[in-house]
């Protein structure tokens, strides 16, 4: 059947091809050009999290830290692609994290179709209700929605983190690590650790670890060399690019040693853009292009 079918398929697409007559029924224009129908396997494409709700309805969420134009078409695709496999259109929902102010429009429109989403910039939510809850998860999600006062924000979230058993304890303070980072408040972060009268054992988690502690010590020794001031900025973008390194390591496995040079050519700016990029990548390749291992 498989065989017969292509051989019909074949069949009509040279008719069709070849004869005019389709086209003036449907009151289209002439076909000027046929190109090429095979077109390029779609990618596997994985959505950031799809669950169904209370009602029934599939509810499908995707996070995005970058303005990109393909979006809405992305969002389209992922639309019909659960469509067909569940037998059920999602409801769509675009949750931007990023640091430059939203962009991009929450619908896919072309003749015959319009695909339209809800998208939200997460600094529209409300962070004193998500730092009044009693899930550190919501507590951390303050810190991308917009602390009215950040530094006591971060000790409040830091208080209720030390509460937490291990390896729970753990896991929160790298997220929130990562958190900060990503709305630029690491300092902030690592000063109160530092005056809190709580002790965290930050051998135990390698990001922050590396984070504070490296940048702190390269800090130090170029400090002595350059001056305390500019000695601790140094650091700082260390730091950041270590960040950088250990979440694309954990993404990614093993880096390629060509990806390593380019980390370590990024400016400050570029790492902290980077660090946000990795949130939505899929791959290497959608984050550094074609890179020779």
């Amino acid at each position: 059947m498989g065989n017969a079918a292509n051989v019909s398929d074949g069949l009509i697409k040279l008719l069709i091809q070849g004869s005019g007559a389709p086209f003036r029924q449907l009151r289209l224009g002439p076909v000027a050009q046929w190109l090429n129908v095979d077109l390029p396997r779609t990618q596997n494409r994985q959505v950031d999290l799809l669950g169904r709700m209370d009602d029934g309805r599939l509810l499908h969420i995707e996070l995005q830290s970058t303005n990109q134009r393909s979006m809405p078409f992305r969002m389209a695709e992922y639309a019909l692609a659960i469509n067909r496999r569940y037998g059920q259109y999602p409801v769509q929902l675009l949750i931007y994290v990023g640091n430059p102010k939203l962009r991009m429009r929450p619908e896919f429109r072309t003749e015959g179709m319009v695909c339209r989403y809800r998208q939200v910039d997460i600094r529209s939510l409300d962070a004193t209700a998500l730092l009044a809850s009693d899930r550190i998860e919501d507590n951390i999600l303050a810190v991308m929605a917009g602390l009215e006062d950040s530094v006591e924000g971060i000790r409040s979230i830091l208080v209720r983190i030390a509460k937490l058993p291990e390896p729970l304890r753990g896991e929160a303070l790298h997220h929130l690590l990562l958190t900060c980072g990503i709305r630029g408040l690491t300092r902030v972060c690592e000063k109160e650790l530092r005056t809190m009268p709580i002790t965290f054992d930050l051998s135990k988690d390698e990001l922050f670890a590396s984070y504070i502690e490296r940048g702190r010590l390269k800090g130090e020794r170029q400090g002595r060399l350059k001056g305390e001031r500019q000695g601790r900025l140094e650091g700082e973008k260390e730091g950041v690019k270590k960040v950088v390194l250990l979440q694309l390591e954990k993404r990614f496995g093993r880096l390629p040693a060509s990806i390593a040079k380019r980390l370590a050519r990024l400016s400050d700016a570029e790492a902290r853009k980077l660090a946000l990029a990795i949130i939505d990548a899929k791959s290497l390749k959608e984050l550094f292009g074609n890179c020779r291992p």
